[in-house]
């Protein structure tokens, strides 16, 4: 196992198909690798719902993630934006921008700013 790896032992293993012989346990194997893509689109039909997802300011989603050992930083946020999707983007400096194909213009994203997010995108840092 490589160091983006770690054994994760299942809460409920008699609910997962065992190996014959079967030890009485079992277990995945989680491989991060480059990134860490995180879903965080909420489906469902209640307007309660959709203005919890509305009220997302970049400024309140965590710049760092901390998983199984290792470090993670955010790198994007894929949203919706006016009926289609949008990418934002962390620079190295913290500041965001917006990448929006109906623009011919990238624009600077100030941490205020209200998101819709459906994805959030980190990559593994050295502390």
């Amino acid at each position: 196992m490589d160091r983006n790896s770690e054994e994760i032992p299942l809460k409920n293993p008699s609910s997962t198909a065992c190996r014959r012989p079967c030890p009485g346990s079992a277990s995945i194997t989680v491989d991060f690798g480059a990134h860490l893509i995180v879903s965080v689109d909420i489906y469902g039909s209640s307007t309660e719902a959709q203005a919890i997802v509305q009220s997302v300011k970049i400024q309140d989603i965590p710049v760092k993630l901390h998983l199984l050992g290792q470090n993670f930083v955010i790198c994007g946020i894929g949203a919706r934006e006016e009926a289609h999707f949008v990418a934002y983007t962390r620079r190295a400096t913290g500041s965001w921008e917006l990448f929006n194909d109906l623009s011919q213009n990238v624009r600077a994203a100030k941490p205020d700013k209200v998101l819709q997010p459906v994805l959030l995108m980190y990559v593994p840092f050295n502390v």
